[in-house]
Formats: C-alpha cells, structure tokens, sequence
C-alpha cells in the first residue's frame, strides 16, 4: 500500500467523523441564516510550467482568469462550487531562440466544508471538508513541432481546511485626518485562508514525446495514445480573501490565489504553477 492509498483512507475515515461531528453543531446553530451567494470574478495572474515529456524548457508568462461560483455558506457549513477559466502566454528564451505557448484551462470544482467547534470561538472559525476538482487544459507551443498541442486532465480529491478571522466593525467610530472628520459605519468583514492538499490525483495525457500515429496514418483521433494515471502525481492550491460586505448584503473580495500540482512518472512529467490575484463580487441570492 503507497502513501497515497494510505492518505485515501485516512481520509475516507475520517470524513464522515467530521460530519457526525459538524451536525451536532449545526443542530445548535439552526437559528443562523444559510447564505447563498453568486460569486462573479475576475483575475490577473502568473503561471509556469514544463512538460518533460517533449521539453525540459520551463515556459513562464502572465494570465488572466474569469470565475462564475456558487457560495452557500453559515457559521456551520460551507459549500463552494463553480467554474474557472484560466488563459494566458508564456515564454522561454534561451539565448537568442525564443520559444512561445499559448495556455487555456477550464476547471470545476466542488468544496464541502464543516465547522469544527473545538477548533473555533466568537471571532474564529475553523472548517474542515473535502474539495472535488477537475481540470482541463490546452496548450499550443509551435516550438514542440510535432510535439506542439498538449491536452490534458487533472482530476483530483483534496482534503480542506479554513480558517476565518471576522474583523467585523460593531459600533460606529469617528476618526479624524488632519482638520477632517469622519464617521465607519458597522461593518461586517473578514478574512479567511483555505489550503487544499491532495489525497487522490489522477491525470489523462498524452503518452511519452507524443507519439501517436493516428495523423501520421490520416486517421486522426484526438486521444491517440493517450495514457490514463491513476493515484500518481500530487496537488495542492491555497486561498487568502479579504471579504468585505455592502450595507445591501452583497460583498468585494480580494483573493490571492495558488495552485501547484505535478503529474508523478519518470520520464513524461509535468509541472504547473498558477498565481492569480482576484476581485470577485458576491451577489447575496438570500
């Protein structure tokens, strides 16, 4: 038994624990109101990545990335899922050669989350839960030849945790620059950091150097010789937001975003990096 199969069922173990755990606490707070919110956002960012399966280069360049999510949350549970889309160019310059690629991604995810009392008071919050993500991704690189279109999926199981500080302003005060005077209005704000580490990762990619022979026989299928991993590689992403809520109930918040994972293998791996800096609106639907 590997280490990932030993993680798989800590985890499998303990999560149904946690949500024994989450509902005698959710049965407490049943007077709390559940939110729902519409999470729209927008982003700029940097990635990185090599694909040792045509190139040992490492391609860097700047994205921008777009975010349609649904957020149902409470002091007792939090669920958070959606769609993000991730496009962007990249480069490596190795003397006077400058190779070029051009990256697209789409993924989904799914994030359920249960607060743990004994890890939380008045002004913290502690949740724990599971995240479900998938990824899909396109890269164009003319420099690779033959080599020169990568398609690849991640799909991984990430065990999660976040913490919330509420930094929430209860009565009014007065504050004074200079000669000039003003009043903060109660406002309710806080901030948060998820980190997800993967438990079980697979990927679907192309197989070494990229060497089907369907083009070659003019018989072209998109998934030629492509190889399907299963429990191999390793993920992990992590999330800081600055939440900020309207006296409509709506909220801004400010996110800086991570997200690292590899593909595992010996001579075709692959690595990426994402850093993304966020402003996303928080439409209150309830």
């Amino acid at each position: 038994m590997n280490i990932q199969s030993i993680a798989c069922y800590v985890i499998m173990t303990l999560m149904p624990l946690v949500r024994c755990y989450s509902q005698d606490t959710d049965s407490l707070d049943r007077s709390t109101k559940r939110s729902l919110y519409l999470d729209l956002g927008l982003g700029l960012g940097k990635f990185n990545y090599t694909d040792f399966g045509t190139s040992p280069l490492t391609f860097r360049g700047s994205s921008y990335a777009v975010s349609v999510n649904g957020l149902i949350l409470d002091d007792s549970r939090e669920i958070h899922f959606g769609l993000d889309y991730i496009s962007g160019a990249a480069s490596n310059v190795v003397r006077n050669e400058v190779a070029v690629s051009q990256m697209y991604s789409i993924g989904i995810h799914y994030t359920h989350m249960y607060r743990i009392k004994a890890l939380s008071s008045e002004k913290w919050n502690t949740k724990l839960g599971g995240q479900i993500n998938v990824l899909g991704e396109l890269r164009y690189a003319p420099a690779m030849q033959n080599a020169d279109i990568g398609l690849d999926v991640f799909a991984n199981i990430l065990a999660s945790v976040k913490v919330t500080r509420d930094l929430s302003r209860i009565t009014p005060k007065e504050k004074k620059i200079w000669f000039i005077r003003y009043k903060l209005d109660p406002r309710k704000k806080n901030l948060s950091y998820q980190m997800n580490v993967g438990v079980i990762n697979h990927n679907l990619r192309n197989g070494y150097a990229y060497l089907g022979q369907s083009s070659v026989v003019n018989d072209f299928q998109l998934f030629d010789d492509y190889q399907f991993h299963t429990l191999s590689g390793f993920r992990m992403s992590s999330q800081l937001d600055y939440s900020y809520f309207l006296k409509n109930n709506n909220a801004l918040r400010l996110s800086y975003l991570w997200d690292a994972f590899n593909t595992g293998g010996d001579l075709n791996q692959f690595q990426m990096a994402y850093h993304t800096i966020k402003l996303a609106l928080l439409f209150n639907m309830k």
